[in-house]
């Protein structure tokens, strides 16, 4: 039955589109990037002539979803229902046949076949994501939105293309933007009882296959429910995951997220394998004497041991052959512990040969490196055997960073953790010895391989929670390299925007707002607080995930007018000075203390950025000019706007008090 109603609901499609909409003409945005195209207008649309959402809030069109749609597209239609019913106040129909009004269609080529007819061009265009050789490739999960006969077909070669088509046209046609999860705090828009259509016939895709957030926080698992919503929203796809929360990856594909499995876990797959033997020691590393110890007293595993290969990739398939019949997984990390150690004597002290005949000698710097990727290389090779399609990821970081001197299986993607990495500083600047030496691995393993993802610290550094690293220049610089090497993608690591108490919450007093600013029993620092404070950021990070291209001025006043509105100005001003005081700062601090900064750098030197400038031979007081543009914005704002300055305002302030000694 549902074929039949599905193939009426075609036939009635097809039967009112004028033409093809690959024989339109195509034209590059102003991006100049493959990765968008816009068909060329042919005239002025008469007022009269436009396709309609709402008029006076009463509803002007209607969604179209096929009975073969899946649940994203499910998603689809309810997501955009309600920002309508928000935006507009009208209520849209679903339905899988034609009505009254504009035909807004959801749709795949698998829910609806003639879609193959209809835009051969665009399916083809979507469909072409490169090889991994390559230096241009794209997402499965780009998106075309077309107008044909009256119907506006949004579309995507799979399901989640269409997700991020919908998404798209909300945020055009509605003026939504989602900056924070919450929708009474990040869901941004004007009320606005007549919508039309006003923008259709483009597609997009993103060069990033992968794209998220590796999101931590106490009660992960609640705020991750709470959280991927709105990383959906935002055109993310990816959704961190563990080997230990297989009862999560259903779930991120419900909410069109495929699960990134990775985690720091090389102890965990040896100790929960269906072949492990607890009365066998090889599993683990040694004292210096030889001895090995248990899964308490090792920093890894024994990456000697065929044995300890075998028991992982066993495991690996274990999990892989109960889940995989049910949830649509394409990578499984197998990752080194989150320190260095991993000592096994006397193989520590001795040559190591990675290949017949080819040796790395203890004290090369590549040692340890070439001895791990050489085990993982077993791992992958089992698990390929059953599971060709299925990326074994892993972390390059700390001791296995290095490039090694073996080869790489080719089921074996990388997960790039660049933890010494200093954002003031340029990739490519050469003054920097650890920006240096990334960029340096970098351009040796991509002769090696280009699937890799990387996993920057662009969200969490540890006074998050008091300071906004302006560091958008650097987000772009980044990902403009990552796109230009047909790198694979982006799962950086972040805080989720979640009211918990902030997984570094010691070491900077209280809150700057008050227990009767914020109600809760409190002022301790929460997760969120990182949103609160760097906003603007990690809107950015999710922007130019998308498209690295992006104007990144244009795209800073696209938010300051819609968020801050009336304060507009100000924090357009606030944010000018803050990224001017990082570049100045960069340059003081740097030469005066030689203090880098990372991830973990304290809040004192963070702020040293903003108000050290107030010591040099520069003139500017930095730290009074961004509070005199907070003042001035406050002002400006309306009790809306306020409640998204308070925040950035209050904790600015204390920094000033705190720096000048009151």
């Amino acid at each position: 039955m549902k074929r039949i109603i599905s193939l009426f609901f075609a036939v009635l499609m097809l039967a009112s589109a004028v033409t093809s909409c690959g024989n339109g003409t195509y034209g590059e945005t102003a991006t100049d990037t493959a990765a968008t195209e816009t068909m060329a207008p042919e005239g002025d649309t008469a007022e009269a002539e436009k396709n309609f959402i709402a008029e006076d809030g009463i509803a002007a069109s209607h969604i179209l979803l096929s009975e073969n749609a899946d649940s994203v597209e499910a998603l689809a239609a309810k997501e955009l229902v309600y920002h309508i019913k928000t935006v507009t106040g009208a209520d849209i129909p679903v339905s899988t046949t034609p009505a009254d009004g504009t035909s807004i269609i959801i749709a795949t080529p698998e829910s609806l076949p003639e879609l193959e007819t209809l835009f051969p061009e665009d399916l083809a265009w979507l469909r072409e994501t490169g090889n991994v050789g390559d230096t241009e490739r794209y997402g499965d999960d780009g998106f075309a939105i077309r107008t044909e006969g009256g119907k506006v077909y949004i579309f995507g070669a799979n399901s989640r293309g269409a997700l991020n088509g919908t998404y798209d046209f909300i945020e055009e046609n509605l003026g939504v933007l989602w900056i924070r999860s919450y929708d009474d705090r990040g869901l941004i828009y004007d009320e606005m009882p007549t919508a039309a259509i006003e923008k259709t016939d483009y597609r997009e895709k993103s060069p990033f296959s992968v794209r998220g957030w590796v999101s931590g926080g106490f009660d992960y698992v609640v705020a991750a429910d709470h959280t991927n919503l709105f990383f959906s929203r935002n055109k993310l796809n990816a959704s961190y995951s563990s080997a230990t929360m297989k009862d999560r990856w259903a779930n991120d594909l419900e909410n069109g997220l495929r699960p990134f499995i990775t985690c720091h876990n090389v102890k965990y797959l040896v100790a929960s394998s269906p072949i492990y033997d607890p009365n066998i020691k090889e599993y683990w590393d040694t004292d210096t004497n030889g001895n090995h110890g248990s899964y308490e007293s090792s920093g890894q595993v024994n990456f000697w041991s065929d044995l300890t290969a075998d028991t992982i990739a066993a495991n690996v398939i274990s999990i892989l052959d109960q889940y995989t019949p049910t949830v649509d997984i394409d990578c499984f990390g197998v990752n080194i512990e989150d320190f260095s150690g991993g000592y096994v004597y006397p193989e520590n002290n001795q040559p190591f040969e990675y290949a017949p005949g080819q040796f790395v000698q203890p004290g090369d710097e590549d040692f340890i490196s070439t001895v791990f990727y050489t085990f993982l290389n077993k791992i992958a090779r089992q698990v390929g055997e059953k599971y060709p399609d299925i990326t074994i990821t892993t972390f390059a970081y700390t001791i296995a960073q290095t490039p090694p001197r073996c080869d790489l299986e080719p089921n074996i993607g990388l997960v790039f953790c660049p933890i010494t990495e200093e954002l003031p500083f340029s990739l490519y600047d050469e003054r920097n010895e650890a920006n240096t030496r990334i960029y340096r691995d970098l351009e040796i393993w991509k002769t090696k391989t280009r699937n890799i993802t990387f996993y920057n610290y662009y969200g969490t550094f540890v006074p998050s929670v008091r300071y906004e690293r302006p560091i958008w220049d650097r987000l772009q610089e980044h990902f403009l390299y990552y796109k230009e090497n047909g790198f694979t993608g982006l799962m950086s690591e972040g805080i989720v925007d979640y009211d918990q108490i902030h997984i570094w919450d010691t070491g900077f007093g209280h809150s700057p707002l008050t227990d009767v600013e914020r109600p809760l029993e409190n002022s301790d620092f929460l997760c969120s607080d990182t949103w609160q404070m760097n906003t603007l950021t990690f809107w950015l990070y999710h922007k130019l995930a998308w498209n690295p291209e992006e104007d990144i001025d244009a795209l800073i006043v696209e938010f300051c007018d819609k968020v801050y509105g009336n304060a507009s100005a100000a924090m357009q001003d606030y944010y000018r000075i803050i990224e001017e005081a990082w570049e100045v700062g960069r340059e003081s601090v740097y030469d005066a203390f030689n203090v880098p900064m990372r991830w973990n750098t304290d809040l004192v030197t963070v702020t040293d950025y903003l108000f050290f400038c107030m010591y040099s031979d520069t003139d500017r007081d930095f730290g009074a000019e961004a509070v005199d543009a907070l003042n001035r914005a406050w002002e400006a704002a309306n009790d809306t706007e306020k409640e998204r300055i308070r925040y950035i305002k209050a904790s600015i302030e204390m920094l000033t008090d705190e720096y000048n000694g009151k």
